[in-house]
């Protein structure tokens, strides 16, 4: 992956590019594939021929809103979908026939006419 630091183009004069990796976590990993990603202030400093970035913010991924998301839908609702996980941090919630039913009976009273929704009906493996 490669993140370029468009406000620094735009501000600096750039001499010379240099192209360095940078260890993460797979928290951090994954925030940053869901684009949230800050290097609006951030820089390199050079300590010991070793390169630091700094100022940079790299927000904590949060797996719990998913995890409240998938309990609130049991809990209150009696729904039990599969949670499936596509590239780029994409969620996909899987329903039964029967849960899908009740879903759009739920979120019926919700929904605008004059907007398009599609709902996707799949079997479950």
């Amino acid at each position: 992956m490669r993140i370029i630091n468009k406000k620094a183009l735009h501000n600096y004069h750039i001499l010379e590019h240099l192209e360095a990796g940078i260890v993460l976590s797979g928290a951090e990993v994954k925030s940053i594939r869901n684009g949230r990603m800050d290097l609006g202030e951030s820089y390199v400093k050079i300590l010991d021929d070793e390169a630091f970035l700094v100022n940079s913010n790299i927000p904590k991924y949060n797996q719990a809103s998913i995890n409240n998301l998938l309990n609130v839908l049991k809990v209150n609702f009696n729904l039990a979908p599969i949670l499936k996980v596509k590239k780029r941090g994409e969620y996909v919630l899987n329903f039964s026939v029967e849960e899908t039913k009740k879903l759009v009976q739920i979120i019926k009273p919700f929904v605008i006419s004059s907007m398009k929704y599609k709902i996707l009906f799949s079997s479950l493996l």
